[in-house]
């Protein structure tokens, strides 16, 4: 059943890997190139392609866009995404062009594959493959086929049959320890000088869409003298989910504590599991049900804290500036939790996300608010 279930591309992608990629690395390999013949003040034009992957993993490779638009102010930057977290990108601040690619055959119409060509083709002098989690063999092919003169990619996770990743021209070694993924998505730039001191999370909101979300919540009886919790209970993996009733208990206790107003949030295919939360929780609730990710990032910034799981949604509260707690089990912090003092993990230590207390969660929260209370008051 699950064979069923593969898209048609991603059935290609793999009968390529294991059957032409010998091929493709004798006629279309490039020349590996030494570091010191990367120029800078050649970059005109460069090309960013995450197209791979999931949410968290796109938001974790921001830092690495703002290297790049700090490294080369007056480039032109493009990058390349995937429809499910186009509108997450949209709007970048150190993004020109977002291009977005199609990966279901159903999807490829003639006039996106005129436009998706016509972007690719802008004459990029730089592409740059932000490969960590994964290879994608769909991405190497759209380096390939923008004709960009260089392109930066590891050299880790080369595909069977192959004897490096042929479709760079200049390979970075991939470390072995270790370490955060924003800053494994850095290490790929910093051999040629591009780096950058502000390792967080990014998406920008334009100033209307922030406004919409005060008004929004205002609407709903929003009090500015009392703090906003938002609670996001879901996550796509369900070993990654802390029980929804431990959400309404923690919820439920700061309220209490802190005379805080309720914020809640769910996806399109949580449903039951919202309406769950919704109906546990003891307090005012100003919000509880469905939205874009554009719409709930601007409700996250308004928040005063965002309780949540280890999944794509912590990355969109932090990347928005969100003070959150996140709750963690088998993934280890230090490599996925969201880089910032105003974002707490907690786990326990056997790493198993149901021995997460709600006492431990309401401790973490507490701190925060705190904080931002102090802060407020000028202490």
């Amino acid at each position: 059943m699950m064979t069923k279930k593969i898209k048609r591309w991603t059935r290609f992608e793999r009968w390529c890997k294991h059957h032409l990629l010998f091929f493709f690395e004798r006629f279309w390999g490039k020349t590996p190139l030494e570091w010191h013949h990367f120029d800078k003040t050649q970059i005109r034009k460069i090309l960013i392609i995450r197209q791979h992957d999931q949410l968290g993993d796109f938001l974790l490779s921001t830092p690495a866009l703002r290297a790049l638009r700090e490294s080369f102010p007056r480039a032109f930057i493009a990058l390349v995404v995937r429809p499910y977290f186009a509108p997450v990108a949209l709007n970048n601040e150190y993004v020109d062009q977002v291009i977005v690619t199609y990966e279901r055959l159903a999807q490829l119409k003639p006039s996106r594959l005129r436009r998706f060509w016509k972007e690719i083709r802008q004459g990029f002098d730089l592409a740059v493959m932000l490969n960590t989690v994964s290879h994608s063999l769909t991405s190497d092919w759209i380096a390939h086929l923008s004709r960009a003169r260089w392109v930066i990619g590891p050299d880790h996770l080369p595909y069977k049959g192959t004897t490096r990743n042929f479709f760079y021209n200049f390979l970075v070694p991939y470390p072995t320890e270790p370490g955060h993924s924003s800053r494994r998505n850095l290490d790929i730039l910093r051999p040629f000088g591009i780096s950058t001191e502000n390792e967080r999370e990014n998406m920008t909101l334009l100033p209307e869409e922030r406004h919409w979300a005060e008004a929004f919540l205002n609407e709903r009886g929003r009090d500015r003298n009392r703090p906003c919790v938002a609670i996001q209970a879901g996550a796509a993996k369900i070993s990654n989910r802390w029980p929804v009733d431990n959400f309404a208990q923690a919820a439920s206790r700061l309220a209490e504590q802190f005379n805080a107003q309720l914020l809640l949030t769910w996806g399109p295919k949580e449903i039951e599991l919202g309406e769950r939360l919704k109906s546990g929780v003891k307090g005012q609730v100003l919000f509880g049900g469905f939205l874009d990710m554009r719409k709930t990032a601007a409700l996250f910034a308004q928040a005063d804290v965002v309780l949540c799981n280890d999944t794509g949604i912590m990355h969109l509260a932090a990347a928005v500036g969100a003070p959150l707690v996140a709750i963690f089990g088998s993934t280890n912090p230090d490599e996925w939790k969201p880089i910032g003092d105003e974002f707490i993990a907690v786990r326990t230590d056997d790493h198993q996300i149901n021995s997460v207390t709600p006492e431990m969660v309401v401790g973490a929260a507490s701190q925060l608010l705190r904080k931002k209370r102090d802060f407020d008051s000028g202490r």
